[in-house]
C-alpha cells in the first residue's frame, strides 16, 4: 500500500498518464508526446532523447573541451536543430565504434528520434590519440589533430609520419590540412570553416612551432614568404593552398616579417592578420587593406565582412572595409569592450568615466552602449567583480572572446554577455544591485532594451525574498560546456532568454540542485518557465564529488531547441547503464514512446525521480508571488467513476504558447563566427 501510493505521488508529480491518454487541457499539436516530465513543459515543449539510450557505460559530454589547437567557435546544435555534436571520453559507443580515446559524434534528428549517425574523428586504427577541433556550423567539415604515441605501431595510421592536422571530410575521410602547390605543411592548424563548408582558413607557424626548433614552418605557395615565416593561407576542401597575408599591393612580406591570423566573417569574404603592429584584412581573397597601426587590438568583424573592430589606446574604432573609412567611437582612453552586434550597428562597453550627459559613477565600472542611431547612452553601473569574475567576465571581449589565442578556456562563453543580431537588446551577468531586488551581491541576469532605455532582471526570485544562488548563462567549469561552444543564450530576436541556477524560481524546482530556466517577453514584464525537470536527484559520485546535472550544452538562435544534459529519466527510452542522458527541449516536438506503461516503468520507479524530491520545499525553493509575471493555470476537478481527477484550464498559456511556438518558427537563423556573437 505505501509503495503504491509513492508511486501514485511520483506519477502524478510528472504527470504520467494512462496509455493513450492526453491531458485535457493541452491543446498543443504534439500532444502525444507530451507524456510523463514533458506534459509539465511551457510553449509546447517536449524531451526529446539526443544522445543513444545506452552509451556503452561512458559519459556523454559537449565535444570541444581538448588541446588548444585547431579550435574555433563552433555551434553544437545547428540553425534548424537537426544535429547535434557530443563526445565521449575513455571509450567509445559500441556503433559506431571509434578510437576509446576521444570520441566525436553526430546525433541527428529524424522522424521517428535522434540517431548517432556517424564519428567524426578517425578510428582507432587511423589514430592513436586523435584531439577535436572546430566544425562548421552545418556539420559537414572539421578539424582534427593526431598525434603519434611513443612505443607503439603507428604504421598505417595518420600518424605514420608523425603529428599532423588533418580537415574531416563528410564522407569520413581526412586529409592533410596545409596542402599547397609547394608541398605540406603537416602542423598547419585550422582557424575556420565557412558554414557551407566552401573555405578553410588556416596558419602555419601555430602551436607546435613556437620555440620549436624542428618545426620547418613550410612555404606552400609561390607568394608566400619564405620557409620559416609564420603565413595564413585559405583553400576549399579540394583544393590548394592561397597566401591570404600579402601587404597591400600583393607584396609578399620579408623574412621574420611573421603574420598572426587575427579573425574571420561567417562567410569568409574578409580575413584579419597582423604583421608587426599593423591590422590588416584581406578582401575576398583579391586585396589587402591596412586597418590601423600602432599595434592595435583585434575587436571583430561584422557577419557579412563590412566592418572591423578595433581597441587603440583605449578608445573604440570602427574600419569601414568597403570605403577605408574610420570612424572613432570612443575618446575617454579608458574602454573595455563588453560586446560587438554582427552588424556592427551597436558597441558595449565599460568606462570609469562618465559619459551621456555626465551619467554613471566616476571611478566606477560603467556600462555604455554605443549604436548608430543614438551615439553613448549609459545603462548602469555594474560591480568591479563583474570584471574579474571565474570563469566568465563581461570585459573579456578581446581577451578571451575574439582573440586569436584560441584555446580552451576562451570563446564566447567566456564572456557573461550576448546581444541581439542587430544589437538592439542586450543580456548580461551581473553581482550588482541594479534593480530594487536584494540579490544578496549574487550574480544575477539582467537584459538592457535599446527601444525603451529599461534595465529589467529576468532571474530575480520572484518572491522579492533576497536570493541564495548565483544565475548564469552557462556553467562552463568542470564537466560544463567549453568556451568554445556557441550558446545562443539569448534568442536573435531578443524575446527569450535561458540560464542556469540552483535557485528555485518558481514553484514545480524543488530539487535544490542546478535547473535551466526559460525567460520570455510576454509584454508584461515577462514570465519564468523551466525546462529541466525541477525534481532532479542530487547525484553524488565516488569520492563524495556531486555529479553535475541539468547543464546547457546547445541553443538554437530562434529558442525552439535547448539542448541539455541531466541524470533524470525524462522520456522512457533514457537513464540506462547509470549514465547522464543529452535532451533536446523542442517547441512542438516529442515522440511517442510506448505511453502509461513505459512511463510507469522508467519514471515511477525510478529512484532518480522518486519520492525524496516531492518533499516539503527547502529554502531553494519557490518563495511566493514577486515580480517576475508567471502564468498560472487555473485548477478543474472532475469526478467521475475512477474518483477525482484534477486538470487545468489553461488558455490563456496556451495561447501564448502557440503564438510563441509560431513566432519561433520565423525566427531567423545566424551562424556564429570568430569576432562574432
Amino acid at each position: 500500500m505505501v509503495a503504491s501510493a509513492a508511486l501514485l505521488l511520483v506519477c502524478f508529480a510528472f504527470s504520467c498518464l494512462a496509455r493513450g491518454e492526453v491531458a485535457l487541457a493541452d491543446a498543443c499539436p504534439n500532444a502525444a508526446a507530451r507524456t510523463g516530465p514533458s506534459a509539465a513543459l511551457e510553449d509546447c515543449r517536449a524531451y526529446e532523447r539526443v544522445s543513444p539510450p545506452d552509451a556503452n557505460g561512458l559519459p556523454l559530454v559537449e565535444s570541444l573541451e581538448g588541446l588548444p589547437r585547431n579550435l574555433f567557435q563552433t555551434e553544437l546544435i545547428t540553425a534548424s536543430g537537426d544535429s547535434f555534436l557530443f563526445r565521449t571520453s575513455g571509450g567509445s559507443l559500441e556503433e559506431p565504434e571509434g578510437n576509446g580515446g576521444l570520441d566525436q559524434y553526430e546525433a541527428r534528428r529524424t522522424g521517428e528520434g535522434w540517431v548517432t549517425v556517424r564519428r567524426l574523428n578517425p578510428s582507432g586504427a587511423e589514430a592513436i590519440l586523435p584531439n577535436a577541433g572546430g566544425v562548421n556550423a552545418s556539420h559537414t567539415y572539421d578539424f582534427y589533430n593526431a598525434q603519434p604515441v611513443s612505443g607503439e605501431d603507428n604504421s598505417g595510421s595518420l600518424t605514420e609520419e608523425g603529428e599532423a592536422n588533418y580537415l574531416g571530410n563528410p564522407d569520413g575521410s581526412f586529409e592533410l590540412l596545409g596542402v599547397g602547390a609547394l608541398g605540406t605543411e603537416r602542423l598547419a592548424e585550422g582557424q575556420w570553416i565557412t558554414p557551407d563548408g566552401s573555405l578553410i582558413v588556416f596558419t602555419t607557424g601555430g602551436f607546435k612551432c613556437s620555440g620549436s626548433s624542428v618545426c620547418e614552418i613550410k612555404k606552400l605557395e609561390e607568394r608566400a614568404p619564405s620557409t620559416g615565416t609564420p603565413a595564413v593561407y585559405q583553400r576549399t576542401p579540394d583544393g590548394l593552398a592561397e597566401v591570404v597575408s600579402l601587404l597591400p599591393g600583393d607584396v609578399t612580406p620579408g623574412d621574420g616579417e611573421a603574420a598572426e591570423y587575427q579573425g574571420v566573417s561567417t562567410d569568409g569574404s574578409v580575413i584579419a592578420f597582423r604583421i608587426g603592429g599593423v591590422l590588416y584584412v584581406r578582401v575576398d581573397g583579391k586585396e589587402t587593406k591596412e586597418v590601423a597601426a600602432g599595434t592595435p587590438t583585434f575587436a571583430g568583424i561584422t557577419k557579412n565582412g563590412s566592418e572591423i573592430f578595433y581597441v587603440l589606446g583605449g578608445d573604440v574604432y570602427r574600419f569601414e572595409i568597403g570605403t577605408g573609412d574610420t570612424v572613432q567611437l570612443t575618446t575617454t582612453s579608458d574602454v573595455e569592450l563588453v560586446n560587438v552586434s554582427t552588424d556592427g550597428s551597436h558597441a558595449y562597453f565599460l568606462s570609469p568615466s562618465q559619459l551621456d550627459a555626465g551619467a554613471g559613477v566616476a571611478g566606477e565600472p560603467n556600462l555604455y552602449v554605443w549604436s548608430e542611431a543614438l551615439g553613448i547612452k549609459f545603462i548602469a553601473t555594474v560591480s568591479p567583480s563583474d570584471l574579474f569574475g571565474e570563469p566568465s567576465s563581461l570585459n573579456r571581449w578581446t581577451s578571451h572572446v575574439v582573440t586569436p589565442d584560441t584555446n580552451y578556456t576562451t570563446g564566447p562563453g567566456a564572456t557573461s554577455s550576448r546581444t541581439t543580431p542587430r544589437g538592439d537588446v542586450l543580456a548580461f551577468e551581473s553581482r550588482a544591485k541594479l534593480t530594487g531586488y536584494e540579490n544578496a551581491g549574487h550574480n544575477e541576469i539582467y537584459l538592457y532594451r535599446e527601444s525603451t532605455g529599461s534595465l529589467s532582471c529576468l532571474s530575480c526570485n520572484p518572491s522579492g525574498e533576497p536570493a541564495i544562488a548565483d544565475a548564469r548563462f552557462e556553467f562552463i567549469a568542470g564537466p560544463g560546456v567549453s568556451p568554445e561552444a556557441v550558446i545562443h543564450n539569448l534568442t536573435d530576436d531578443g524575446q527569450q532568454v535561458f540560464f542556469e541556477t540552483s535557485e528555485a524560481l518558481v514553484e514545480r524546482d524543488v530539487d535544490g540542485i542546478n535547473d535551466i530556466y526559460e525567460w520570455s517577453n510576454d509584454g508584461v514584464g515577462g514570465s519564468l518557465a523551466l525546462i529541466s525537470s525541477g525534481r532532479s536527484a542530487d547525484y553524488v559520485g565516488v569520492f563524495g564529488f556531486r555529479k553535475q546535472t541539468n547543464l546547457i550544452f546547445g541553443i538554437t538562435p530562434s529558442g525552439r531547441d535547448v539542448i541539455f544534459n541531466s541524470w533524470d529519466p525524462l522520456v522512457p527510452s533514457a537513464g540506462r547503464g547509470g549514465v547522464p542522458t543529452i535532451y533536446d527541449a523542442r517547441v512542438g516536438g516529442g515522440f511517442p514512446e510506448g505511453g502509461a506503461a513505459a512511463c510507469a516503468a522508467s519514471l515511477c520507479e525510478s529512484d532518480a525521480l522518486g519520492a525524496p524530491e516531492l518533499a516539503s520545499p527547502t529554502s531553494h525553493a519557490f518563495r511566493g508571488k514577486g515580480n517576475v509575471r508567471r502564468h498560472r493555470c487555473k485548477r478543474n476537478v472532475q469526478r467521475g467513476h475512477a474518483g477525482k481527477h484534477k486538470t487545468r484550464s489553461c488558455k490563456r498559456r496556451r495561447k501564448a504558447g502557440a503564438k510563441r511556438s509560431s513566432s519561433n518558427a520565423l525566427r531567423g537563423q545566424t551562424a556564429t563566427a570568430k569576432g562574432d556573437n
